[in-house]
């Protein structure tokens, strides 16, 4: 009788000795913290402006600004205060899933990476279809704000950021789901 309790017990202690202190959580590590988005806006027929933002916890939040009858006016510097950010999103949001902390520091090297790239010469394929843009935004300490790194803009016309990390990170947020 005491050997099945004493043998869970002797694994979590076993457990807890070997593990590391080692933090996923990107505000720790040596990456700043990110917010990855990716938004959809049209105004051909309407005002249509929505999409999914992930913050520097995890939490992935869905966003339609168009229902709530708010209109986002982004600022000239392409700097924003995190405040900006989850001001922008708690229209008609829903919280639709975490992304784990591993992966979320993994996307947060490859947005600081993705700073300074290249951009694609910009194509204009379609009419009215709106654009959807796929960007991240990278603290800078001295600024104490969030700059904005467009990664890319598929629609009415289309452009990437060419630097590797970029475009991986583009094609991780391009597989999420479209529910926005």
């Amino acid at each position: 009788m005491k050997i099945p309790l004493l043998l869970p017990i002797m694994l979590a202690a076993s457990l807890s000795l070997s593990c590391n202190d080692t933090s996923t959580n990107p505000v720790g590590q040596n990456n700043a913290p990110v917010f990855l988005e990716s938004e959809f806006l049209n105004y051909a027929w309407g005002y249509a402006h929505s999409g999914w933002i992930a913050d520097s916890a995890g939490n992935l939040v869905s966003y339609n600004l168009a229902k709530s009858g708010v209109q986002w006016v982004p600022n000239q510097s392409g700097y924003y205060t995190a405040e900006e950010l989850r001001a922008k999103v708690h229209h008609n949001d829903t919280l639709r899933r975490t992304v784990e902390l591993d992966t979320l520091q993994w996307l947060g090297s490859l947005a600081v990476a993705s700073v300074g790239g290249e951009y694609s010469d910009t194509t204009h394929p379609m009419v009215d279809a709106g654009t959807i843009t796929l960007c991240c935004y990278v603290y800078e300490a001295d600024s104490a704000k969030y700059r904005r790194v467009v990664l890319q803009v598929n629609g009415d016309y289309q452009f990437y950021n060419t630097a590797t990390p970029a475009v991986q990170l583009s094609n991780w947020m391009s597989r999420q789901t479209t529910w926005y």
